[in-house]
């Protein structure tokens, strides 16, 4: 009972965690910019932070953004040393608190760097997740594909989680990462004149 209450806390904290848009609210804050009218998915991501605000703003907001997933699952695991199974929601909350932060009405970022912030805090003797965080949000945004390169990317974490670990739990967790990944990564649906219509014509 104990744990399931500690899983329920680090599940909520996690998702709040996710909610915080820095990517959002330093631009805002330091340069008066809002990055949701830069790039071509204009979402409150790291990647629009770098392309409205430059490389140095970009990584502040990766690196935190990474931290928001890490920190809750690191505590979970290592500190509260939750069991594995109990892990899964709390892994999974900081990425969907940030592809849907209930805070923007369900409009949130890509979930890159939070997914390799849990990656991190839940297994942080995977050196290599860091590096591999960095090469990607530094060069994402002169990436014209990033739904390719997501369902490379979430295919690889889950096939390594296979590999290296396994263990059910674990992949549960890679898995419903991945998934978040992909569907956060589709290509927007194009607007025709009969679907633009419609969509005025219900905002009134």
């Amino acid at each position: 009972m104990h744990d399931l209450f500690l899983c329920l806390v680090y599940t909520v904290g996690g998702y709040l965690s996710g909610n915080i848009m820095y990517a959002y609210w330093l631009p805002k804050w330091i340069r008066g910019v809002d990055v949701r009218d830069f790039g071509a998915d204009r979402n409150p991501g790291s990647a629009n932070a770098t392309v409205a605000c430059g490389l140095p703003m970009g990584i502040a907001c990766a690196v935190l953004d990474i931290l928001k997933g890490a920190v809750p699952v690191y505590l979970a695991m290592h500190v509260a040393k939750l069991p594995l199974w109990y892990m899964v929601p709390v892994v999974l909350a900081p990425v969907a608190g940030h592809g849907w932060p209930v805070l923007f009405n369900g409009r949130g970022g890509k979930a890159i760097a939070t997914s390799f912030g849990v990656l991190i805090g839940l297994l942080p003797e995977i050196l290599l997740a860091p590096l591999w965080a960095v090469i990607i949000l530094v060069c994402l945004p002169f990436i014209h594909n990033h739904s390719m390169l997501m369902v490379v990317t979430s295919s690889a974490m889950s096939l390594g989680s296979f590999l290296m670990y396994p263990v059910i739990p674990i992949h549960l967790m890679a898995c419903g990462v991945a998934g978040i990944l992909i569907v956060r990564h589709r290509p927007p649906k194009e607007r025709t004149p009969q679907t633009e219509e419609a969509r005025q014509n219900a905002n009134g």
